[in-house]
């Protein structure tokens, strides 16, 4: 514990004693969180709006002319039954007929129909928690003896499906690639930093200290500069998230934005952790070229 209040003192005084150098590098952490954090929001936000509409893609199961209505409330309960189904809502064919005749006012089409004679059938629309399994889900669903049909759009569910997976995997691939380009610039800025300093490793060194020793208050320097990059970078782009959802929070009918504080909290988590470890690991690679004499 005595050995690391003094590697934290000292390394607390090192940002202090070379103020452009920690600035320099400070900046360079900020504007390398912000590019990952703007994208990190992107791709959260993408995944997250495929996801749900995928989550409200929508299926008709239509019934059986046979079944009374005083039944379909029964069978409604049997498809919400079934595995993966997300929702069931109810729409009588009397619902149908009365939207297609107000599509089509007076076309002769309906003309002299009654209710009675309504071509339409009862429909449930069903959403599902997998869109994956929506061949599954529905060939459960066509088992039932009370359906007739399922309305036939499975290609466009899949389609959806590999949009959403096609996101997620380049969202990662893409965040890997530009947390590798973000971590070998801040290494080379704290090596930078470290070499301007390398006299007083060396004289450390020839008076006995061990490479631990000297290292610890390098990456101690390296972590806290992170920690307030990862901070400040943070409060950046929360703030500016949230004057976008402030203004532009619906993307489609019933999809909006992630909410700004659970973006915030998943800014604040990734960025701490992100800002620790290149500054940690910039500040040991780094100093450990200087501690060979």
């Amino acid at each position: 514990m005595k050995n690391f209040s003094y590697f934290f003192k000292e390394g607390v005084m090192n940002l202090f004693t070379n103020k452009m150098v920690t600035l320099m590098t400070l900046l360079t952490v900020i504007v390398s969180l912000l590019v990952t954090g703007v994208f990190q929001v992107v791709s959260s936000n993408l995944m997250h709006i495929s996801r749900e509409v995928g989550n409200n893609f929508e299926f008709n199961i239509y019934i059986k002319d046979s079944v009374p209505a005083e039944q379909l409330n029964a069978v409604g309960e049997k498809i919400m039954g079934v595995a993966m189904v997300n929702d069931v809502v109810l729409k009588p064919k009397a619902d149908t007929f009365t939207e297609f005749k107000d599509k089509v006012a007076n076309d002769s089409l309906l003309k002299g129909l009654s209710e009675e004679e309504n071509p339409f059938r009862d429909c449930f629309i069903v959403t599902l928690t997998n869109l994956d399994q929506a061949d599954y889900v529905l060939g459960e669903i066509k088992l039932l003896e009370e359906v007739d049909s399922v309305s036939n759009n499975l290609e466009t569910s899949k389609k959806l499906s590999a949009i959403e997976k096609k996101v997620k995997l380049y969202s990662i691939i893409i965040y890997v690639l530009l947390a590798i380009l973000c971590l070998s610039i801040i290494s080379n800025i704290i090596n930078l930093s470290i070499f301007s300093r390398r006299k007083q490793i060396n004289i450390m060194k020839y008076v006995g200290a061990t490479n631990g020793f000297v290292k610890a208050p390098f990456i101690i320097e390296g972590v806290l500069v992170g920690m307030v990059g990862a901070l400040l970078s943070s409060a950046i782009l929360s703030y500016l998230y949230s004057l976008l959802y402030s203004n532009f929070s619906q993307v489609l009918e019933g999809v909006y934005l992630l909410p700004p504080i659970p973006v915030f909290l998943e800014l604040l988590v990734m960025n701490a952790a992100y800002g620790i470890l290149i500054g940690g690991l910039g500040a040991a690679v780094a100093v450990n070229k200087h501690v060979k004499v």
